[in-house]
């Protein structure tokens, strides 16, 4: 993935562990660098209702028995209402799928319990200290307490649990690049396996990115202002055109051909600087609420930057050609009718 540049800086002096020709890092791998972030990801389904807790309670009196077996027990017991709720929570439609992981960090692998980011935990409506049935991908349902709801933090993870509880459920699963301290030695030994710098390897990274990102940036600017200048010179070269009265009587006034030249240019140049004025400001806000949009979703600053030199380019582009637009169908007009 790609790390912006200010994130980046905060892994320097550490070494990081990426795969090499594989899909991921196995466990062998993990083995064989004990120390440092080794997250273990996969997907499940959380449900996120009031009746999740009444379908937690269920399950914990069911101690992991089958569902059938507890829904027999909830036919004949006061827990007939529980077993409707469970059923319920079991459909898709109360669920939602999140992106859970597995945390070998002392202060996150706790057994039976989840660590929330404050917007995950908002968004299911649960709390410290509730519990939360989680469904993995090999179909087995899970009760867990939520043990802390934290802020954000992408590092860290919206929805944080025990790695061997993700192992147990999705044998499939591969961990992420894992990130040695500087005080701890990283090792290749394992076939797959490739060592970098953290801090250079995540700049790079972003840097690679950051290049992309500018190109398809670049391109869609370039294919817009250029359908923009065709349009802007076609509309100035139409407006010259459809004035050929007016430049008739301003010359039977007396005007010169380099006046009437003048007039033009300097009318097509402030429609076009009033225009982009106009295009920058209605643009401002939109980029702004953008900005803060983004700043909320990634939990850091996100600066509104406006490249001035493409803007520059742009409106000057646009300028140029519809001047050379306005003045060539005005002259070409002025010879008319002088011929």
């Amino acid at each position: 993935m790609a790390y912006p540049a200010g994130e980046a800086l905060k892994v320097s002096g550490q070494t990081i562990v990426t795969p090499d020709g594989t899909p991921g890092n196995t466990d062998e791998v993990v083995a064989a660098n004990p120390v440092g972030k080794a997250a273990l990801p996969t997907r499940a389904f959380v449900w996120k209702d009031a009746k999740a807790t009444r379908y937690a309670k269920a399950t914990r009196y069911a101690k992991a028995t089958e569902y059938a077996k507890a829904t027999e027990y909830a036919k004949t017991t006061e827990y007939a209402k529980t077993t409707k709720d469970a059923e319920h929570a079991r459909n898709a439609a109360d669920a939602t799928v999140l992106d859970v992981l597995g945390s070998r960090d002392p202060r996150w692998n706790k057994p039976g319990e989840a660590v929330l980011g404050e917007r995950t935990a908002k968004a299911l409506g649960v709390g410290k200290g509730q519990h939360v049935p989680v469904r993995f991908t090999d179909g087995t349902t899970v009760v867990l307490r939520v043990g802390a709801v934290l802020p954000d933090d992408p590092a860290r993870g919206d929805f944080v649990v025990s790695r061997d509880l993700v192992r147990a459920h999705d044998p499939a699963a591969l961990t992420d690049d894992i990130f040695v301290p500087g005080d701890a030695e990283a090792t290749d030994s394992v076939p797959g396996t490739a060592l970098h710098d953290a801090a250079e390897y995540a700049l790079a990274d972003y840097d690679t990115d950051a290049r992309l990102t500018e190109s398809l940036a670049m391109m869609l600017v370039t294919i817009a202002v250029g359908y923009s200048v065709i349009a802007v010179a076609n509309s100035m070269a139409v407006a010259a055109h459809g004035r050929r009265r007016d430049l008739g009587v301003m010359r039977s006034a007396g005007g010169t051909v380099r006046q009437l030249l003048l007039f033009s240019a300097g009318e097509t140049a402030l429609v076009i600087v009033v225009g982009a004025a106009l295009g920058v400001l209605v643009t401002l806000p939109p980029l702004a609420a953008m900005a803060a949009g983004l700043s909320e979703a990634t939990s850091s600053d996100v600066a509104l930057h406006l490249n001035t030199g493409t803007l520059a380019t742009a409106v000057i582009g646009t300028l140029l050609t519809a001047v050379l637009a306005g003045i060539a169908v005005t002259a070409k007009t002025l010879r008319g009718r002088a011929g």
